[in-house]
């Protein structure tokens, strides 16, 4: 009975070995993600926040591509977002005040001291909008326009984070970027060139789980591709679900 025994209880560990190894190496899909993603901000109406910039050099800032470079050329910027797709962000240089506001596909630039007055459709070209990931904020509109591809990573996977490849459905610009896996927040994100060399690299950190809803990085860092800081930017004051007018957007 005893030889029966430890045979039995042998028999059941390994099973529960191999099982937890299968739980772990399961892999999670894209399907999956986007599932979860859609999950987590289903609640998400609007959010606003205002961002200082509490570093930055000048020469550093200007070797980064300009996307990512507009937002650190501010002291301070006000931003809002309205789901799904709606921002807006107010800004200084200088005396002159502008006014950056997503709606869609449009894009809207203005600045009255200076009488500008911009708009353009870029319905066909969504790598010239900004969007909530570019504060760290994962939405559905990660996949607006772009393919996400989940990366085997043992590494990532023992900091807990999913490791993700996306790509422009136009273009040869991509991007590898790093999530908490389990509150979905962005840690990391690189951009690549054609030629898969990494050119800029935003780290974010210190998040908060805004209104109970999403989670938001509140500090991000913008680094060159041989790792110099060239800006860095902490929000503060952010609210929830204030019912923010269609107005502000248009």
């Amino acid at each position: 009975m005893v030889i029966k025994r430890s045979a039995a209880v042998t028999f059941l560990s390994v099973c529960v070995v191999i099982a937890a190894c299968a739980a772990a190496s399961a892999a999670v899909t894209e399907a999956d993600l986007k599932a979860r993603v859609e999950a987590a901000s289903a609640n998400l109406e609007d959010f606003s926040a205002t961002g200082n910039v509490v570093y930055k050099d000048a020469k550093v800032l200007a070797s980064v591509n300009e996307s990512f470079a507009r937002i650190y050329e501010f002291k301070s910027v006000s931003l809002m977002f309205k789901s799904p797709d709606k921002l807006r962000f107010e800004g200084k240089l200088g005396m002159v005040k502008f006014d950056y506001i997503i709606n869609g596909g449009l894009k809207i630039v203005r600045a009255p001291a200076v009488k500008m007055n911009r708009t353009k459709d870029y319905s066909h070209q969504p790598s010239k909008l900004q969007e909530p990931l570019d504060l760290g904020i994962i939405t559905p509109l990660m996949w607006r326009g772009r393919t996400v591809e989940i990366l085997e990573d043992p590494e990532s996977e023992s900091r807990g984070e999913l490791k993700i490849r996306l790509k422009w459905t136009q273009g040869t610009t991509q991007y590898t970027a790093w999530i908490d896996a389990q509150d979905l927040w962005l840690k990391r994100i690189e951009r690549l060139n054609g030629d898969g060399v990494v050119t800029e690299a935003v780290v974010y950190s210190n998040p908060v789980h805004m209104g109970e809803v999403v989670w938001m990085p509140t500090r991000a860092e913008l680094h060159t591709a041989d790792g110099r800081l060239a800006a860095a930017i902490e929000f503060v004051d952010i609210q929830v679900n204030k019912d923010l007018e269609d107005s502000l957007f248009k």
